[in-house]
């Protein structure tokens, strides 16, 4: 699916969330430097894709005014690319009022490339790109068609990612209004790399039926996963279940399916749970990664905040934070 670009129109309200208490978020976070501003302006070659259904094409993103950077030589490095995966909770329209606070701190993100949103409601997607837009640089959007109420959805600034196409992961959801795995082929603009970026949403269910179905899609998601040859970059709410004290192995068998279908796991330092439910202590939103070259680093930490808890509703997860870092370009041409 090629991503739909809407009207820069920023029809965000204020919340009383201040930009103060945004840079407090971050430096929470403890991973890296993130800018916070207010405010509004306006391929070579081919992998091996995943199996997958493609979307539905639409029109591309407007990126005539975007400047992207000249490509790096072959003994410069990437700047690092920070990411944000947060499931927001939409609740199928009961949980309108929270998206005035999510929009303010998608206003606030202009170091951010890379926003992955789980649980977003259709009719949210313009307003959510529009107040990525107001960050001060241009996204692009691609979104899925299955979730019936809901989709998964990935944000990337323009000016460092060249889109190459968008599927949803055959396969894995086992419900008709299940929310296929999103997978969206982005080029470095500033290396030339090209990477996979996977937003997914597992099964919820509690009990050993829950465990069983989440642990099949999991195996499902990884082998899919696994027939490309790009660089991976896996987020999203993962469902895992995965205790703070027992991870990485033995957690869960969603968790472990993943593990032993060869993605590897980047710990949040420090280990935290990631959603506000005082019942709840597990780590439900993760990050994964397969077939990084040599020299590429992820780190990723839980933005633990309580405004998170006090402006969405109950069961509200916390954004996961990361950021990607880059060895020397690839050599093989098979991954370009």
């Amino acid at each position: 699916m090629r991503p739909r670009k809407r009207s820069r129109t920023d029809t965000c309200t204020s919340t009383a969330t201040t930009i103060t208490e945004l840079r407090r978020l971050v430096a929470a976070a403890g991973v890296g430097v993130l800018t916070l501003a207010a405010g509004c302006r306006p391929d070579r070659g081919a992998a091996a894709p995943i199996v997958a259904a493609p979307v539905s094409p639409a029109s591309g993103p407007d990126v005539r005014s975007v400047a992207p950077a000249a490509n790096l030589s072959g003994e410069e490095t990437p700047d690092p690319v920070q990411f944000i995966a947060w499931n927001i909770n939409a609740g199928t329209g009961e949980n309108d009022q929270q998206l005035p606070f999510i929009s303010e701190v998608l206003r606030g993100l202009s170091e951010i490339e890379l926003v992955a949103l789980v649980e977003a409601e259709p009719g949210w997607l313009s307003q959510l790109e529009n107040a990525a837009d107001a960050s001060g640089r241009d996204f692009g959007l691609a979104t899925g068609e299955h979730g019936c109420d809901l989709r998964i959805a990935l944000l990337f600034a323009a000016d460092r990612w060249e889109w190459l196409g968008t599927e949803e992961v055959t396969g894995v959801a086992q419900s008709r209004c299940a929310r296929a795995p999103l997978a969206v082929s982005l080029r470095d603009r500033q290396s030339g790399d090209a990477l996979e970026v996977v937003v997914a949403h597992l099964y919820r269910g509690r009990g050993d039926e829950g465990e069983r179905r989440r642990a099949e899609e999991a195996d499902a998601l990884a082998a899919a996963l696994s027939r490309t040859t790009r660089p991976v970059l896996l987020l999203g709410d993962l469902n895992a279940d995965c205790p703070t004290a027992t991870a990485p192995r033995g957690c869960a068998a969603a968790f472990d399916a993943l593990i032993d279908g060869g993605l590897r796991w980047h710990e949040p330092v420090p280990r935290s749970e990631t959603t506000c439910r005082h019942d709840m202590t597990d780590m439900l939103d993760l990050v994964f990664s397969a077939r990084l070259p040599d020299g590429w680093a992820v780190t990723t930490s839980v933005v633990h905040e309580s405004m998170f808890c006090e402006q969405m509703a109950r069961g509200a997860h916390y954004p996961i934070r990361g950021e990607l870092t880059f060895g020397s370009p690839l050599d093989d041409e098979a991954e370009r």
